[in-house]
C-alpha cells in the first residue's frame, strides 16, 4: 500500500540486539565493559556473560538461549581466545544460527592479527597444538570424537575470520569502540526498513532520542522531529524504528503522509495502511474517517506500540490517524516528522527535537561516500569536494543528489558546477538540486522527471509507464536512471514518490520557462494558474500538461514560492457523493462537493465566478501539444472540435454531462478516467480508441450501460466499480482479447453478463462483488466462461458498503451470482476429471467474502482447486467447512474472519501460512494447526467459544479432569461450584462460567476460587521458587508432580502480561517454561488457586534435582509442590482402568507433551518455551 512501510511482524521478537562473545580474561574485560556500556547507551540491548548484577556468570544452555534471542553476535577474538573450549563451541553455535536463522556476525580482532585466526597461526597454533597433545592420551572412541571437534573448530575460525570485521592492533580503544558501535547500529538499522545507504551523522542523533524511547515512565509519549526539508528527518525516524520496533508489541511506519493526504480519500487510505499493519490483513473495509480513527484506537489502546508518522504538515492528518492522543497507553511511543515546527508544542505533552544539519566533517564524509565510494575525497578532487560541500550547507539530500550527478565527472565539469553553485549561494536549497537535473544525460530524462513531478507522484509505476511510453519515452529506463540519481523513489508497493524539495525544484524550472506568463510554460499545475490562463485566453501551444481542480484556493498556507503549486488539504470525512449533487446547478456542485477543515480558507467569490461563467472548451484549442489533462468538477461548454489531438492521459473527475461530448478527439488516449461522473452512457455506437488501455468509469452512479467496445481492441483494464445503475455490459466486451481486468464491484443493478464474456481468454481478474441481481443461469452453461474464472475471481472490496450495514440472510435473490455458481459446483459430477474440465487448475486466488454463502452452497469437493493459494470466505453465515480443504495442498492463506456462525474448522493443509478466523464467535474447535509455531500466522481474536485446537490444547468441564487433578484436598469443596473468569490469551477474550480444566503439553491445569494452598502440598513457600531432590523409594514409579499457586489481584491488566511457571531439572539439564493459554483472573476479595499437574514420562527420576519458579504479574501469596507416585506397573494400571468399565482419565491426542516431541518450542538445547501464544 502506498505510503506504508510495514514492520516485520512475523519475525520472532528478540530479547537482545547483540550478544557479546569473548574469553573473559582480566586483560580484555575492561575493553568488554566499555563496549557493553557504549552499546547500551545508544539503546542497543546487549547480552554480556559477566555482569555486576549477577553473582555468578551464566553458563551452558542459558548462553545458547541468549545467542538464539539476539539479532547479531560480536565475536571478540583475543590472543588467548582459542584456549577456551567453551568459546570455540559457542563460535560453532553462533555460526549455526547464522546458517539457519539469518543471525548476523561482526568479528572484532582485539590486538590479534586476523590471519592468525584464519590460518590458526601464532597463539592460535599453540592452542591447537595443546588440543592435539590432549587427543593423544584419549581412548580410541574419545580420540575420534575429539579430532572431529577440532576440525569443526578450525573450519569455524576460518569462516568467521574471512568475514568483514574490525581490527584493533594499536591505538585509541575508545575510538575503536565507537567504530564498532556505529557498525552494529548500521547493521541493526537496516534490518526492517531500508533507508540511506550511508547513514552518516545519523548515529549521534539517534542516540539522543533513544533515551526517550526507552523511558516508559515519561508522560510525554509523542516526539516531534522537525527541521527544514531534505535534512534527514525521515532517515532518523526509520533508523529509530528499526532499532526499537522489537521492544513493542506492535509497530508501524506510515510514510509520505503529506503527499498521500492531498489525494481524494487520502486520510482513509492512510488509516487503511495502518490498520493493515496492525491487523495483518490486506483488505480493510473502511469508508469513514471517524470509524477509521475509532478502529485504530480499538487496536492499540491496550497494547504497547510504536507508531511513526512521517512528513505530517497538518494537525488534521494527525487527528485523522490518532484522534485525540490522550488515550495512548503508557509505554507506547508516537514519533512524527514535520517541516512545521509549530505543528505541536511542548504544552501538548510532546517532546520537541530539532534535527540539525550535518557538520562539515559529516557532510564531506557523506558526499565522498556517494561520489568516490569511500569516506574521504580522492586527492585530486579534495579542493573541489570541500567547496561543493560548503555550498550544500549540511543538507543530506543536496549532498547525495549532487554527488550522484558529479560522480565520474572531470575536474572541469566539477569547476563548472562550483561556479553555478556560487551564483546560487543566496538561494534556496532546491537551486542546488537543479544542477543534478541539468546533469541528466538527455531531454527524455528531464521531461520524464518534470512529468512525474507535476502529474504522477504517488501513481503506480506500471500505470505511469503505460502513459509515458505512448508519449515516445522509454519510461522504464528513464525511471531507473532517475532512481539511481536519487531524484525519484519507487516504493515497495510500486508507487512513484519524489521528495518535496525535488518536486519544487522541478516546478521552479518549469516556471522559469516563462516567469511572467504561465500560459507559455510547458506544464500547468497550480490551482490559480490554470483557471486564470483559460479565462483570460492566454494559453499557448507550449502547454503539454494541465491540472484544473475546482476546489478553491489554500490561502491559509502561503507558499515558499508563489509560482510553485501546493495543493490544499482535502477533508475526506466531509466529502459527499456526486449522486446527491448531480441535479444541482454547477455552482452548487463546485461549492458543495468539497468541504475544508479549519485553517483552509476557500475563496468562494473566485470559485463562484469560475463555475457560474463556466469555461469554454475552445480555450484548449491552442494547446495542440497537450498530452496530460486532469480536470475535477470542471464544466466545459461549447464545441470540442478543436480540442488537442495528442492527448494521452485524460482524467475528468466529477464530469457533469450525461454522455461523452461529441467531437472530442479521443483517438490517441491511453488512459481515460471519468470517476464520479454524471454519465448515463459513455457514447452512442462504436468509437475508435485503438490506443486506449485503461477505461475507468468507477462511481458513476447514473451510468446505465457500457460503451460498445469493438473499437477498443487494446483495452487492458475496465473499471466500473460502484456503477449502481449499470444494467448492461455490451456484448462486444467478448472481443477484447487483451483484457486483463474487469471490475464490476458493487454494480447492484446488473442482471446479466454478455454470453461472449467467456471468449476473453486473457482475463486474469474478474470482480463481481456486490452484483446481487446478477443472473448466472445462462452463463454457467458456457464452459469457456468458467474456464476464465479460475484465474482470479475476486471480491476484494466491502460487499455491503453501499448500504453501510451487514447483508441480511434474505437480501440475495435465489439466483444470485454466487449461490448459482457454487450450487453448480456442488451438483457437478464428483469425478475430478469432470470438474477439472471446467476449472482446470489455474485458480490461485478466490475471494467470495460477504456473499451469504451457507453450508449447502459450499461444494463438498474442493480438490479441483488444486492451485489455490488464497481463499477468503469472510463474513459468510456458514457453520462448517468441507473436509476437502485439506486437499488444497498449495493453500497459503485462509480467511474466515467474521464468519460468526462457524463452529468447526476441519483439517487444514500443511502448506498453510495464514489462518485468519477473527470474530468467529461460534467457533469451538479447530482440527489442526499446520506449521504451528514454525511459520503459521494465527489470528483467532474474539473467538470466545474456542475450547479446542486438536493436538494443541483443550478445555474440559471439571468432571472430566477429576482423575487427573485430585481436588479432594480442597478445604472448601464449594469452591468448585463458584464460577470462574478465564482470560484467554489466544483469543484475547474473557469468559465467566463453571470451573474447567485446561490440558496442553501433557500438563493439566485448573483455576478455582481459593486463597490458601491445601495442606497435602508438603513443600509450601511464600517466595517465588522451590528447590527439591526427587527421593529414591523402592518399587515406586514417579509420574510427575502437582503444583498449586495461591494468588491475588493483578499488578497489570491481564492481557498486558503473561504468567509463567518454570521447571528446571538440573540433573538432566532440561528447563521448561510454561505459559498457560488461559488463566483465571483474580480480583480484590477474590483470590484464586492454580492447580497444575505435570506428567513427565522418563524426564523425571529419583535423585533428580528440580527447581520450580514463578514469573507472574499478580500477587503470589504462596505456592507448593506435591510429588505424584505410583506403586503399580504401567500394564497393571491399564488393566485396572479396563476393569472400571471405561471410567478413566480423559485421553487427548496431543502433538506435544513433556515426554514427547517439543522441538517446535525449543529455544536452545534443553530449554523449551511451552506456550501456544508466545
Amino acid at each position: 500500500m502506498m505510503g506504508a512501510e510495514k514492520a516485520l511482524f512475523s519475525r520472532p521478537r528478540c530479547s537482545y540486539h547483540v550478544y557479546l562473545s569473548y574469553r573473559g580474561k582480566e586483560i580484555i574485560m575492561n575493553f568488554i565493559n566499555l563496549l557493553h556500556t557504549a552499546l547500551t547507551d545508544v539503546g542497543i540491548q546487549t547480552f554480556k556473560k559477566h555482569s555486576e548484577a549477577r553473582k555468578i556468570k551464566i553458563v551452558g544452555s542459558e548462553l545458547q538461549k541468549a545467542v538464539k534471542e539476539s539479532r547479531i553476535s560480536i565475536i571478540v577474538f583475543s590472543k588467548d581466545y582459542a584456549y577456551s573450549r567453551r568459546c570455540l563451541d559457542e563460535l560453532v553455535n553462533i555460526l549455526e544460527r547464522k546458517q539457519t536463522a539469518g543471525h548476523m556476525i561482526l568479528p572484532v580482532f582485539y590486538r590479534v592479527d586476523p590471519s592468525h585466526v584464519r590460518k590458526q597461526t601464532g597463539s592460535y597454533a599453540e592452542a591447537f597444538h595443546k588440543y592435539e597433545e590432549q587427543t593423544m592420551v584419549e581412548t580410541v572412541e574419545r580420540k575420534t570424537e575429539h579430532i572431529a571437534k577440532v576440525k569443526i573448530w578450525k573450519a569455524s575460525l576460518k569462516e568467521v575470520a574471512n568475514m568483514a570485521g574490525i581490527v584493533l592492533e594499536d591505538g585509541d580503544e575508545l575510538k575503536f569502540i565507537q567504530e564498532i558501535v556505529e557498525d552494529i547500529w548500521g547493521k541493526l538499522s537496516r534490518k526492517v526498513l531500508s533507508f540511506a545507504p550511508y547513514p552518516v551523522g545519523i548515529y549521534p542523533r539517534v542516540k539522543e532520542i533513544s533515551f526517550w524511547l526507552q523511558d516508559s515512565s515519561t508522560n510525554s509519549r509523542t516526539l516531534m522531529i522537525y527541521g527544514e526539508p531534505g535534512i534527514g528527518k525521515t532517515t532518523i525516524a526509520k533508523a529509530l524504528f528499526n532499532l526499537h520496533c522489537d521492544r513493542f508489541q506492535c509497530s508501524s511506519f506510515l510514510a509520505d503522509i503529506r503527499e498521500i493526504a492531498k489525494e481524494s480519500c487520502g486520510l482513509i487510505s492512510l488509516q487503511k495502511n495502518l490498520l493493515s499493519d496492525l491487523l495483518k490483513e490486506d483488505k480493510i473495509d473502511l469508508s469513514d474517517i471517524d470509524r477509521g480513527a475509532s478502529m485504530i484506537k480499538e487496536c492499540l489502546v491496550h497494547k504497547k506500540f510504536l507508531l511513526v508518522l512521517d512528513d505530517v504538515d497538518d494537525l488534521n492528518q494527525l487527528k485523522g490517524i490518532l484522534d485525540s492522543r490522550d488515550w495512548i497507553p503508557p509505554g507506547s511511543k508516537v514519533i512524527l516528522t514535520t517541516t512545521n515546527e509549530r505543528l505541536l508544542n511542548p504544552h501538548d505533552a510532546c517532546v520537541m527535537y530539532e534535527n540539525k544539519k550535518l557538520d562539515n566533517h559529516e557532510a564531506l564524509q557523506l558526499f565522498s561516500l556517494h561520489t568516490f565510494g569511500q569516506d574521504h575525497p580522492v586527492k585530486e578532487y579534495m579542493k573541489q569536494s570541500k567547496q561543493i560541500v560548503k555550498h550544500c550547507r549540511g543538507v543530506p539530500l543536496a549532498l547525495q543528489v549532487l554527488a550522484s550527478s558529479l560522480r565520474g565527472g572531470s575536474i572541469d565539469m566539477w569547476e563548472d558546477a562550483i561556479k553555478k553553485l556560487e551564483r546560487y549561494s543566496e538561494c534556496h536549497n532546491h537551486k542546488f538540486l537543479e544542477l543534478s537535473y541539468e546533469a541528466l544525460p538527455d531531454d527524455h530524462d528531464k521531461n520524464v522527471f518534470l512529468d512525474i513531478a507535476c502529474f504522477f507522484v504517488g501513481k503506480d509505476k506500471d500505470y505511469t509507464i503505460k502513459v509515458l511510453d505512448d508519449c515516445g519515452f522509454h519510461a522504464t529506463a528513464e525511471i531507473q536512471n532517475l532512481s539511481d540519481r536519487y531524484l525519484l523513489t519507487v516504493t515497495p508497493d510500486n508507487k512513484l514518490m519524489m521528495h518535496q524539495l525535488l518536486q519544487e525544484m522541478g516546478k521552479e524550472a518549469i516556471c522559469r520557462e516563462s516567469p511572467i506568463e504561465p500560459g507559455k510554460r510547458s506544464r500547468i499545475w497550480h490551482h490559480k494558474d490554470a483557471p486564470n490562463i483559460l479565462q483570460e485566453d492566454t494559453v499557448t501551444e507550449s502547454i503539454e500538461g494541465l491540472v484544473l481542480k475546482m476546489r478553491g484556493s489554500d490561502e491559509s498556507k502561503p507558499e515558499r514560492h508563489e509560482s510553485i503549486s501546493k495543493r490544499p488539504y482535502f477533508d475526506d470525512s466531509q466529502s459527499t457523493s456526486t449522486l446527491t449533487l448531480k441535479k444541482k446547478s454547477s455552482k452548487r456542485l463546485c461549492l458543495g462537493f468539497f468541504s475544508w477543515r479549519q485553517g483552509n480558507s476557500v475563496s468562494t467569490r473566485s470559485q463562484t465566478v469560475q463555475t457560474e461563467a463556466g469555461m469554454s472548451a475552445k480555450a484548449f484549442s491552442k494547446m495542440q501539444e497537450l498530452r496530460y489533462l486532469e480536470l475535477e468538477n470542471v464544466q466545459l461548454s461549447g464545441t470540442f472540435e478543436g480540442f488537442p489531438k495528442k492527448l494521452r492521459w485524460m482524467c475528468w473527475y466529477g464530469f457533469q454531462l450525461t454522455s461523452f461530448p461529441s467531437g472530442f478527439p479521443h483517438e490517441n488516449l491511453v488512459v481515460l478516467e471519468m470517476r464520479n461522473s454524471n454519465l448515463h452512457q459513455t457514447w452512442e455506437g462504436a468509437k475508435s480508441l485503438r490506443s486506449l488501455k485503461i477505461l475507468d468509469l468507477g462511481q458513476s452512479h447514473c451510468l446505465m450501460k457500457t460503451p460498445d467496445f469493438s473499437g477498443l481492441p487494446n483495452l487492458e483494464r475496465v473499471i466500473l466499480e460502484d456503477c449502481i445503475s449499470l444494467v448492461k455490459v455490451h456484448e462486444s466486451i467478448g472481443r477484447l482479447h487483451k483484457l486483463l481486468v474487469l471490475n464490476l464491484n458493487g454494480c447492484e443493478s446488473l442482471r446479466k453478463l454478455p454470453r461472449k464474456i467467456g471468449e476473453i481468454k486473457s482475463l486474469e481478474e474478474l470482480t463481481l462483488c456486490g452484483c446481487s441481481k446478477l443472473e448466472f443461469s445462462t452463463i454457467v452453461r458456457n464452459s469457456k466462461f468458467l474456464q476464465v474464472l479460475p484465474w482470479n475471481v475476486t471480491n476484494r472490496d466491502q460487499f455491503a458498503s453501499k448500504a453501510e450495514k451487514p447483508i441480511s440472510s434474505y437480501s440475495l435473490p435465489a439466483k444470485s451470482v454466487y449461490s448459482i455458481f457454487w450450487s453448480r459446483m456442488s451438483t457437478w459430477p464428483k469425478s475430478a476429471g469432470s470438474m477439472s474440465e471446467v476449472f482446470q487448475s489455474n485458480l490461485q486466488s478466490l475471494d467470495i467474502s460477504h456473499c451469504n454463502l451457507i453450508d449447502a452452497i459450499i461444494p463438498y469437493d474442493l480438490s479441483v482447486l488444486s492451485s489455490l493459494k488464497y481463499l477468503s470466505l469472510r463474513g459468510n453465515p456458514i457453520s462448517t467447512l468441507p473436509e476437502s480443504l485439506k486437499s488444497l495442498t498449495m493453500l497459503q492463506s485462509l480467511q474466515l474472519a467474521d464468519c460468526t456462525k462457524l463452529q468447526w474448522i476441519p483439517e487444514l493443509p500443511l502448506s498453510l501460512q495464514i489462518l485468519n478466523a477473527r470474530n468467529c464467535r461460534s467457533l469451538s474447535r479447530v482440527t489442526n494447526l499446520p506449521n504451528f509455531m514454525r511459520s503459521l500466522d494465527l489470528l483467532l481474536e474474539n473467538c470466545e467459544k474456542l475450547v479446542e485446537v486438536q493436538g494443541v490444547f483443550k478445555l474440559d468441564p471439571v468432571e472430566d479432569i477429576d482423575d487427573i487433578l485430585d481436588l479432594s484436598c480442597l478445604d472448601n469443596l464449594e469452591a468448585r461450584a463458584v464460577d470462574v473468569e478465564l482470560c484467554n490469551y489466544l483469543t484475547s477474550t474473557k469468559s465467566k462460567g463453571p470451573v474447567q480444566g485446561l490440558y496442553e503439553f501433557g500438563i493439566h491445569n485448573m483455576f478455582v476460587s481459593g486463597g490458601q494452598v491445601p495442606t497435602k502440598f508438603n513443600d509450601i513457600n511464600t517466595g517465588n521458587s522451590i528447590a527439591f531432590t526427587v527421593p529414591q523409594l523402592p518399587n515406586i514409579k514417579i509420574q510427575g508432580f502437582e503444583i498449586c499457586i495461591a494468588y491475588a489481584e493483578y499488578y497489570e491488566e491481564c492481557f498486558s502480561e503473561r504468567q509463567f511457571m518454570k521447571v528446571s531439572n538440573k540433573t538432566k539439564g532440561i528447563k521448561w517454561i510454561y505459559g498457560p493459554t488461559v488463566f483465571g483472573t483474580a480480583g480484590p476479595g477474590n483470590p484464586m488457586l492454580w492447580f497444575s499437574h505435570w506428567m513427565f514420562g522418563d524426564r523425571l527420576e529419583s535423585g533428580d534435582q528440580v527447581v520450580v519458579s514463578l514469573s507472574m504479574s499478580c500477587l503470589v501469596r504462596e505456592f507448593g509442590v506435591h510429588l505424584v507416585f505410583s506403586e503399580q506397573r504401567e500394564e497393571d494400571t491399564l488393566s485396572e482402568i479396563a476393569k472400571e468399565g471405561g471410567r478413566h482419565r480423559p485421553c487427548y491426542s496431543l502433538q506435544h507433551a513433556i515426554g514427547g516431541d517439543l522441538s517446535p518450542y525449543e529455544l536452545s538445547s534443553g530449554v523449551y518455551h511451552l506456550s501456544i501464544y508466545s
